[in-house]
């Protein structure tokens, strides 16, 4: 796709924000580029307590096609939590590349982590992802603790905005907006970017002053009352961990609640067991089952794919069997409308004569349409037979 002057030179780095104008020919430009289909992408949001799989559902992302043309994953692992998964359950894949943002400065005990070096090196990771994608085959990109990057962010703008060497000093008065503006511009460059992009946070739960009681807040991203992290993404799952005693096992179910789905308000709601542990309290021995939270998804949005085609075309045979049978009935009621045109004897027939019987449909037309009515019938209920759909699936 070709691109305007003003594209070219915004990529270039050839302009200062304030010398930025757009002309007539590069609003038309666009204006035409409009119509033309792009690919949907994922912006996912992943949140959860700890120990939820929420990293683990981040790596499985790829499809088998994928895997086998070897497109990479890049992770930017601010928690630094995906290398141990990396290594135990994904034999260290070289197409799972993750990059470590942490910047430490000092020696000894005057080691220290520097917010606003680490914040940098964010910066120049996603220049270098956006400049590499096509040529390192990269088709995802993630973001594994959002929450922790904001607190990062916090720390940068005490120590640049408010001139706080000490970023952990509460007293120092406070700019939100210098913050935010840099959490969303790496949130808004990571939307940006021509690939599927995935970011992760924990739960947050906070103490209420009151009660005493712990709350739900939800995701511990960004929540602003006019700007939120929720606003810009297109999918939101919330992972959680249900835990069941079944005699001498504890089982241990990792489960993905889809909160938000734009495209597919069907997936809203639903409910995705990720992953399955089972323990025996008795020996110790622990098995698990993975299924994944991607692979699944998109498994089911397979089959509800090609249960909508099926229906489809059972409506479309029901509605040609519709056709014929009216057909069928014109036929028999054109024939009986034909005046006779013989002379007839003023005496009348017998009453008692045998009238000739009126024209069936087809029974292999009715058959066909019975069985049609059926799977239509039985496509419905098989929909209703689980409501989480994650058992068996």
């Amino acid at each position: 796709m070709a691109k305007s002057r003003m594209e070219q030179m915004l990529e270039n780095g050839n302009e200062e924000e304030e010398d930025i104008q757009f002309s007539s020919s590069d609003i038309e430009h666009e204006w035409k580029n409009t119509i033309k289909q792009t690919k949907s992408k994922w912006m996912m949001g992943i949140y959860g307590e700890e120990g939820t799989a929420k990293s683990g559902a981040l790596m499985d992302i790829r499809t088998d096609e994928e895997i086998k043309n070897g497109v990479k994953v890049a992770i930017i692992d601010i928690d630094e939590s995906c290398r141990p998964l990396w290594e135990s359950y994904h034999n260290c894949d070289p197409n799972i590349r993750i990059f470590d943002p942490v910047v430490s400065i000092g020696k000894g005990t005057e080691r220290d982590v520097s917010y606003v070096a680490s914040y940098r090196k964010v910066v120049a990771i996603m220049g270098w992802l956006e400049e590499n994608i096509e040529e390192q085959n990269i088709g995802y990109v993630a973001i594994d603790g959002i929450d922790t990057f904001l607190k990062w962010c916090e720390y940068v703008m005490k120590a640049i905005d408010m001139g706080d060497v000490d970023v952990h000093n509460s007293n120092v008065g406070w700019k939100w907006g210098k913050r935010n503006q840099r959490y969303y511009r790496i949130l808004n460059w990571l939307k940006k970017l021509p690939v599927a992009s995935i970011i992760t946070a924990h739960k947050d739960i906070r103490e209420d002053f009151e009660s005493g009681q712990e709350v739900d807040k939800g995701a511990n991203w960004h929540n602003g009352t006019r700007q939120s992290t929720g606003d810009e993404l297109y999918q939101i799952v919330r992972m959680e961990k249900k835990i069941e005693s079944r005699g001498n096992y504890t089982i241990k179910r990792f489960v993905g609640n889809v909160e938000k789905w734009k495209g597919d308000i069907n997936m809203e709601e639903k409910k995705i067991e990720v992953l399955r542990t089972k323990v025996d309290i008795t020996t110790n021995e622990a098995d698990y089952t993975w299924h994944g939270l991607i692979p699944k998804i998109r498994k089911y949005q397979k089959r509800e794919r090609e249960r909508e085609e099926e229906k489809k075309e059972i409506k479309k045979k029901n509605q040609e069997a519709d056709k014929e049978m009216e057909k069928a009935f014109e036929n028999v009621d054109g024939d009986e409308s034909k005046e006779d045109t013989e002379t007839v004897d003023e005496e009348q027939e017998p009453e008692n004569e045998e009238q000739e019987p009126e024209e069936q449909e087809p029974e292999e037309d009715l058959e066909k349409q019975q069985e049609s009515e059926k799977e239509i019938v039985d496509d419905e209920d098989s929909e209703n037979e689980n409501e989480d759909w994650l058992d068996g699936f």
